[in-house]
C-alpha cells in the first residue's frame, strides 16, 4: 500500500498580523523596503552629476559607488554627495530592525516555565534566544508577498498606491538602473581617457 503524503502545517498570512495597526505598520515598512533601492540609485545618479559636471572627478564617484556598500562606510559619506546613497543603506538597516521589533510580540508565546531540563539562567537564555529566532522568522514571514497580500485586503487597500509600490517600485529600478549603467560608462570611459592622455 502506498505511503500516504500528508502536506505540512502552514501558517496562515492572518496569523501574523496582530490587528489593523500592525497591519498599517507593516505596510509602512514594506514601502519603505521597496523604496531602498530606487533611493540608492538615485543617490549614486545624483553623486554622479556632481562628480562628473562639477568636480570633474569620475575616478572618485568610481570609488565611492565601490566603497559605500558597508554601513559604516554609509554613515561616513553623510555630508558627501553620496548622501542620498548614504541615507538609503541606513533606512534599509532601521526598516530591518524596526521589521524585527514589530514581528517579536508573535514570539513572545515562551516562557521560562517552558525550559524544564535547563537550570534557572539557562531557561532565560533559552526563552530569549528562541525568541530572538522566533522573531527572525516571523520578519521573514511578513516580508512574504502572501502576508502582503491579506494586509492589502485587511485594509481595503485594493488598488490605492500602498498596492501598486511594488510595480512603481520595479519600473523605478529598471529605468534608475539603467541611468546608474550610463553615468558608470561615461565614468569608466573618462577615467580611460585621462589615464591616455592627450
Amino acid at each position: 500500500m502506498a505511503e500516504r503524503r500528508t502536506r505540512p502545517v502552514v501558517l496562515a498570512p492572518e496569523v501574523v498580523i496582530r490587528n489593523d495597526v500592525d497591519a498599517r505598520i507593516l505596510l509602512g515598512l514594506w514601502v519603505a523596503r521597496k523604496s531602498f533601492f530606487p533611493l540608492l540609485l538615485t543617490g549614486f545618479i545624483v553623486a554622479a552629476a556632481w562628480f562628473l559636471i562639477v568636480a570633474q572627478d569620475p575616478e572618485t564617484f568610481v570609488e565611492g559607488v565601490n566603497g559605500i556598500t558597508s554601513p559604516a562606510n554609509a554613515a561616513s559619506q553623510a555630508l558627501s554627495p553620496f548622501a542620498l546613497a548614504a541615507a538609503a543603506i541606513v533606512m534599509r538597516l532601521m526598516v530591518a530592525a524596526a521589521a524585527l521589533v514589530t514581528a517579536y510580540p508573535l514570539a513572545a508565546a515562551n516562557h521560562p516555565s517552558d525550559y524544564p531540563r535547563a537550570g534557572r539562567i539557562g531557561r532565560h537564555f533559552r526563552t530569549w534566544w528562541d525568541r530572538w529566532k522566533m522573531s527572525q522568522s516571523y520578519r521573514a514571514f511578513r516580508w512574504t508577498w502572501w502576508v502582503h497580500g491579506a494586509v492589502i485586503d485587511r485594509l481595503n487597500a485594493r488598488g490605492s498606491i500602498w498596492d501598486r509600490w511594488d510595480r512603481i517600485a520595479l519600473i523605478l529600478n529598471i529605468a534608475l538602473f539603467t541611468a546608474f549603467f550610463i553615468v558608470v560608462v561615461i565614468a569608466t570611459v573618462e577615467i580611460a581617457l585621462a589615464t591616455v592622455g592627450p
